[in-house]
């Protein structure tokens, strides 16, 4: 009789998170160019959206890295990690692109999909 509970308690956990997990998009790395990462947003609906990050990068951190800088850089704890400086959602609907200082990437897919 345990054993059955325990089955049956399994299957209903799986069952639940993957009833939450239907209603969350799932967001997929697209590209990257020089300085806005993309990424393709697919929506509970089965439609899909887009989204991107764009960073501030420095002129200087898209430059090609020499191997002995590389070999130095590698014994660093503390990578050189750009700020954010936008978030935007580009809706299934069609309409304008929605940007955001203060939106991060989870938002803006949820937004996309809406």
């Amino acid at each position: 009789m345990k054993t059955v509970n325990s089955i049956a308690l399994t299957a209903a956990c799986i069952l639940s998170a993957n009833v939450l997990a239907a209603d969350t998009p799932r967001i997929y790395n697209r590209s990257f160019e020089v300085d806005t990462r993309y990424y393709a947003v697919a929506c509970p609906n089965g439609e899909m959206a887009s989204a991107s990050v764009r960073f501030d990068v420095k002129e200087a951190d898209t430059k090609p890295v020499s191997d002995e800088a590389s070999r130095l850089r590698a014994g660093n704890p503390k990578p050189n990690i750009p700020n954010i400086i936008e978030v935007c959602a580009y809706p299934v609907s069609g309409t304008d692109k929605k940007c955001s200082a203060s939106m991060d990437l989870q938002k803006a897919a949820k937004e996309a999909c809406n």
